[in-house]
């Protein structure tokens, strides 16, 4: 065998576990992204369109994360967001799922959690 036929193997033998991780790594929960068109659907006063792309921000007042998609659980119930957090520029960031019970609104409109960003780490992770 010669050595690009070896080199190419082995990189195709080291790509097989990526794809099967990729694949175990499904959206947990049963949750599913709700269309952000829907108007029969709100959070506290909010529409899925207006959720989403919402600032998040700590109990400090510090913003630690930005709404992508509101999420519904398998009895299409909204139950979730997606939060993108970290990173620079959209390199090294995180997407992860925050049960709606852990945020709140505040009297400014602001969406706030008591969570920590290193608490959003912990959080299981969201593929769109």
């Amino acid at each position: 065998m010669s050595y690009r036929t070896t080199l190419m193997a082995a990189a195709v033998a080291l790509m097989i576990p990526a794809a099967a991780i990729a694949q175990t790594a499904a959206n947990p929960q049963g949750l599913s992204k709700v269309d952000d068109d829907r108007t029969d659907l709100t959070w506290r006063g909010h529409t899925i369109d207006k959720l989403e792309d919402m600032d998040l921000y700590n109990s400090a007042g510090d913003e630690i994360g930005e709404v992508e998609d509101v999420l519904i659980d398998a009895t299409g119930q909204l139950s979730a967001v997606s939060v993108e957090f970290g990173g620079t520029l959209g390199i090294g960031d995180q997407e992860v799922v925050v049960p709606l019970d852990r945020l709140q609104v505040g009297e400014n409109g602001r969406l706030t959690t008591d969570m920590a960003e290193g608490e959003l780490s912990q959080l299981p992770k969201w593929d769109d």
